[in-house]
C-alpha cells in the first residue's frame, strides 16, 4: 500500500522500492523502472513482467491509481525497458510480429493455427498504433511543458 510521504512529496511502498511523484503523475520501480504515467488524460501501466517483485508493484499501482484516482479504465501496455521507453515498447511488439510471421511461414504450420497467429498479429498492430498514439501524446505533452516554462522564464526577466 502506497502512503504518502510528505517530507519528500512522494507516495511510497513500506520498502521504498514503488514510488509515486504527484508532481509528474509517474510512478517507478526500484527508482527507475517508469511502471505508471499519466500521459495527458490516460493513466498508462506497465504490463511487462520484469521481474516478480515489478508484477506486484504492476498490481499494487493499479490499485493505487483506482482507489486515489477512481482510474478505472487504465491502458496497460508491454514496455520492457519501462515506459521512459515507449520507442523500444513499440519495437518489443513489431518483433513479437516478425516472429509469429516466421511461424505462419514454417513449412507444416497448420491452417486453424495460422488463423489464430493472424488475428494474434491483428491485434498486437491495434496496440503498436497505440504506443504511436502514445508517443505522439507524450512528445506533445513534454514540449508544451518545456514551452510553458520558457515562456514564464521570459516573464519573469
Amino acid at each position: 500500500m502506497l502512503r504518502y510521504k510528505k517530507k519528500d512529496d512522494i507516495y511510497s511502498n513500506s520498502t521504498g522500492t514503488l514510488t509515486y511523484d504527484p508532481n509528474v503523475k509517474t510512478a517507478y520501480s526500484y527508482d527507475w523502472y517508469e511502471i505508471a504515467r499519466k500521459i495527458e488524460d490516460i493513466w498508462v501501466v506497465n504490463d511487462y513482467n520484469y521481474s516478480n517483485t515489478t508484477a506486484k508493484h504492476k498490481n499494487e499501482i493499479k490499485g493505487f491509481l483506482m482507489r486515489e484516482f477512481k482510474a478505472y479504465n487504465i491502458l496497460c501496455i508491454e514496455a520492457p525497458k519501462g515506459l521512459q521507453d515507449l520507442e523500444r515498447a513499440k519495437q518489443y511488439y513489431e518483433d513479437r510480429i516478425t516472429s509469429i510471421e516466421n511461424r505462419i511461414a514454417a513449412k507444416g504450420s497448420h491452417t486453424s493455427t495460422n488463423n489464430k497467429r493472424r488475428r494474434t498479429i491483428q491485434s498486437l498492430q491495434k496496440v503498436i498504433e497505440t504506443v504511436d498514439l502514445l508517443i505522439i501524446k507524450d512528445s506533445y505533452h513534454q514540449y508544451a511543458q518545456e514551452f510553458d516554462e520558457c515562456m514564464n522564464d521570459l516573464l519573469r526577466k
